[in-house]
């Protein structure tokens, strides 16, 4: 963008004073310690806790597939990758793990004596559903003051 800018107005002098280059870095290279941790523990969890391999691969690609929906949404909203919402990515990422496996455990447990599995997981997700949601909401509204700052739009893009 400054190379254009100079062929634009050949006589101004710009100058960069910031570079928020190293914190972006280091912001991508958090999302991606942190999935891949949470996604470990999240493995860890699921063979220690439910003992099954299947369910935790069933956990994995269901963060990937979200992963990538969120970078479609992303592109489509126009919205870049910065200092924010690739911290926001992040706080998603661990929200979505948490809840998974919350949603997996009670599923588990009402399918255990349940002669129909469909039954067990209409169950066990009907009983968590809406207090997840309550949780996740929570979660949003703490961050939602930050939009109704002055620019603060204009930033995100």
């Amino acid at each position: 963008m400054i190379d254009h800018i100079r062929q634009q107005h050949p006589g101004l002098v710009v100058v960069n004073t910031e570079d928020h280059q190293l914190v972006l870095d280091n912001t991508i290279q958090n999302l991606l310690s942190s999935l891949v941790l949470g996604l470990i523990f999240a493995l860890l969890s699921t063979l220690i806790f439910i003992r099954s391999f299947r369910i935790g691969l069933l956990l994995i690609s269901c963060v990937g597939a979200a992963l990538v929906v969120s970078f479609l949404f992303f592109y489509l909203a126009g919205v870049s990758f910065n200092l924010v919402s690739l911290t926001g990515l992040i706080l998603g990422v661990g929200l979505m793990i948490d809840n998974a496996i919350i949603v997996i455990d009670n599923i588990t447990q009402h399918s255990l004596g349940k002669k129909e599995p469909a039954e067990g997981i209409a169950t066990g997700t009907a009983e968590v559903a809406l207090p997840l949601l309550a949780s996740g909401l929570t979660t949003c509204a703490i961050f939602f003051p930050l939009f109704m700052i002055s620019g603060w739009s204009t930033f995100l893009r």
